[in-house]
Parts: structure tokens; sequence; C-alpha cells
């Protein structure tokens, strides 16, 4: 009976080992399983993560290359105001024909300008040379004035002295 019992004692461990057993490689094969499981979800996940990034990389590529911003088109740089007026944070600078344009307005205003002050200088002599013509015929005149005055003085002295020596023939023949 001791017999019996330990063969019935073995018999059921023997079959917990192999349910054990089974059970365990039941185990191992779902975590293997799902391990890989998990492993093939990362890499799809990570497949997906770089896709998307060389995507953005691509759409980011086509946008500088498609932009007139990044490309620095001068067209975008004019206000919608007016067309000489420029977007201060978008401009890029002037092409020749704005420089050369440019360079011609100042030219003339150059020109305008030494037009303008030789003008004045030449308007500045002529007053000088007028002031003078002036001064000399107000010299003249009071030159002339003064030699009036001074012969008339001499005429009254003469008819003073012609009364006088009258006057005195009068007295005397009377």
């Amino acid at each position: 009976m001791f017999e019996t019992q330990t063969l019935a004692l073995n018999q059921m461990r023997k079959e917990a080992e192999t349910d054990h057993s089974k059970k365990h490689f039941a185990v191992e094969r779902a975590v293997k399983q799902a391990n890989l499981e998990q492993m093939r979800e990362k890499i799809d996940r990570e497949r997906a993560e770089r896709e998307k990034e060389q995507e953005l990389r691509n759409k980011h590529i086509m946008t500088v290359l498609n932009s007139d911003f990044y490309r620095e088109n001068p067209a975008t740089c004019q206000s919608a105001l007016a067309p000489h007026r420029v977007l201060p944070y978008h401009f890029k600078g002037m092409n020749t024909d704005q420089r050369s344009e440019i360079l011609n307005q100042q030219e003339i205003q150059r020109r305008q300008t030494e037009m303008i002050k030789s003008s004045q200088k030449e308007e500045e002599r002529l007053f000088a040379l007028q002031d003078e013509q002036n001064r000399k015929m107000l010299i003249m005149m009071e030159r002339e004035k003064v030699r009036r005055q001074q012969e008339l003085l001499q005429s009254q002295r003469e008819y003073n002295k012609l009364m006088t020596e009258e006057v005195k023939t009068r007295k005397t023949l009377r």
C-alpha cells in the first residue's frame, strides 16, 4: 500500500510537473509571441516615424524650393499700398534697374542743385554790381550836390559883395 501510494504520489507529481512544464512552455511561447508582437509593433512604429520625418523633410525642402520668401523673390518685397514702397521686414535689396534709376535721379538732382547755385551766384554778382554802380552814382551825386552848394554859396557871396558895393556907392553918391 505504501508503494501504491508512493506510485500514486509520484504519478500525481509527474502529471503536475508535466502540466507545470506544459503551462511553463505555453507561457514562454506566449511571452515569446507577445515579445515578437511588441517587437513588430515597435519596428512598425519606428518605420512610421521615419517615414513621417522623411515626409516632413521632403515637404520642408519643397516649401523652401517653391517659397518666394526663401527664394528671395524681389516681387514679394513690393508693398500692396504702392509700387514704389517695399516691405522693410522682407526687403532683399534693389535690382540693377532700381539702382540705376536712383543713380540717374541723384545725378539729375545734383545738376539741378548746381544750376540753382550758379544762378544764385550770378544773381548775387549782378546785385553786387548794381550796388557798386548805385554807390558810385550816389558818390557822384553827393559830389555834384556839394559842388552846386559851393557854387551857390560862391554866387551868393558874389551877389552879396556886389550888393554891398552897390549900397556903398549909393551912400557915397548921396
